[in-house]
């Protein structure tokens, strides 16, 4: 299918940008060297920033501004096809957080079902996301392309094999033949912390950036991040690439603060924190669900109070059990009350629980954004009123022994899969409740 944009047109260059920004799109030309004394030769361009560093708009930027050449045919990539289309062609061709588009608007046609766009009295771009296959089998259609450069975003997510691949594909004679890239920073094990660190050479360039460079970002989208702590405070703040290790929710976790015992009148933690019978809304939850057979199936339900707050009140923890049984046991868990947020990787099981009338849809599974969302919740005693925004209940006995165990695979910079299915199960039900936080709007 074919469209032509008709909307009125949007001057890109007017929108301000940060230093680091104009720095990245720079790089490689005349100018980075006049301005920034950077190789005007270099060919890989990194942009490795904390979140809300801008990255992903400056990587459209320089691609499009790339693409203005007449002839010249340039590729946006990213891991998955859904992750390019949801996200980076949302920036480059209709803007978002308040900032238009980095095309304009009546500049340029774009073939949908090609994954195509042509500049007009320009070059042409074409997106797709680098999904191979099957496992272990390069990129479809990447080995026919012949391009000028190429624009990687959220470039931690691809393999060294892709990434050598796409360096055999810029050899247009035209054209800044560059690969330029953005991404979080990831453990210095990476293949990209390695070659832009590690082996540096004068045709690599990288740039790094902390949040706080942004100067345009919401001040309580900054006091958000600000919330976190440790390791994810230094990767997703600070813009430092360390390797995830230890316990995840280290000192976020206090059995002092986010345990609630009942009491005659209602809940109360060890420090004295007092919340009434009628605090939270117990006729109502989200529950995450994470389904399971030799390991546990494990359900948790979120209630709210009136500030937000969540409370785990109880918890299901069984193993041999199939889909319709699970589905069965949901209904009577919760009485057929709530929203289910479930494992995306058992459809079988979502729609087990549909017949059965229950209100469950596939949960979000972005386990670094989730683990983020939990930890501003669970450690939220540390700032303002100092209490937390996530409390358990002293009897659910697998979700404590869980969640105190709960720990990093330093090599794969990952969650260890390992009794980790409560906790699993929560993370769906957090992010199913906080979905629209201006906390991971920008990671």
């Amino acid at each position: 299918m074919l469209i032509t944009e008709q909307q009125p047109e949007t001057v890109t260059t007017r929108i301000p940008l940060l230093p680091k920004q104009r720095q990245f799109i720079l790089a490689g030309t005349k100018q980075g060297e006049e301005f920034y004394s950077i190789n005007p030769k270099v060919k890989e361009i990194l942009y490795a920033g904390a979140a809300g560093s801008g990255k992903t708009r400056a990587l459209c930027i320089k691609l499009y501004l790339n693409a203005l050449t007449p002839g010249t045919t340039h590729a946006l990539f990213r891991k998955t096809n859904a992750t390019i289309t949801n996200t980076t062609l949302r920036t480059l061709l209709h803007g978002e957080d308040n900032l238009p588009p980095v095309i304009p608007y009546g500049t340029y046609r774009h073939n949908i079902s090609g994954q195509r766009i042509d500049l007009n009295g320009g070059g042409t771009i074409i997106y797709m996301g680098l999904d191979a296959p099957k496992k272990g089998a390069p990129p479809q259609k990447i080995g026919s392309l012949n391009l000028s450069s190429v624009a990687i975003d959220e470039s931690i997510e691809i393999t060294e094999a892709d990434y050598d691949l796409i360096l055999t594909r810029i050899r247009q004679d035209t054209g800044s033949r560059q690969v330029y890239m953005a991404t979080n920073p990831a453990s210095p094990s990476h293949w990209i912390y390695k070659r832009f660190f590690e082996q540096p050479h004068p045709s690599r360039h990288c740039i790094q950036c902390k949040t706080i460079d942004n100067k345009f970002l919401p001040p309580d989208y900054v006091q958000h991040l600000e919330t976190l702590s440790g390791q994810m405070y230094k990767r997703y703040v600070l813009g430092q690439w360390i390797a995830f290790e230890g316990l995840i929710f280290g000192d976020d976790w206090s059995r002092e603060r986010n345990i609630l015992r009942k009491t005659a009148n209602g809940y109360e933690n060890e420090v004295g924190q007092q919340f009434s019978l009628e605090a939270f809304d117990l006729n109502a939850a989200v529950t995450g669900a994470d389904a399971g057979y030799t390991n546990p199936a494990a359900f948790i339900p979120l209630h709210l109070d009136g500030d937000g707050r969540a409370l785990i009140t109880k918890e299901y923890y069984h193993t041999k059990k199939k889909h319709s049984q699970l589905a069965a046991d949901a209904k009577t868990f919760c009485g057929g009350r709530g929203v289910w947020a479930v494992d995306p990787a058992e459809p079988g099981l979502i729609d087990e629980m549909k017949a059965l009338g229950l209100e469950a849809k596939s949960a979000n599974n972005a386990v670094s954004k989730g683990i983020n969302m939990v930890m501003q919740r669970m450690g939220a005693w540390k700032t303002g009123d100092e209490k937390p925004r996530l409390f358990v209940r002293d009897t659910c006995l697998n979700f404590i022994r869980e969640v105190e165990t709960y720990a990093w695979n330093e090599i794969k910079d990952a969650p260890i899969k390992e009794a980790d299915h409560t906790q699993d199960a929560m993370r769906y039900g957090i992010m199913d409740i906080d979905a629209g936080s201006k906390s991971i709007a920008y990671l």
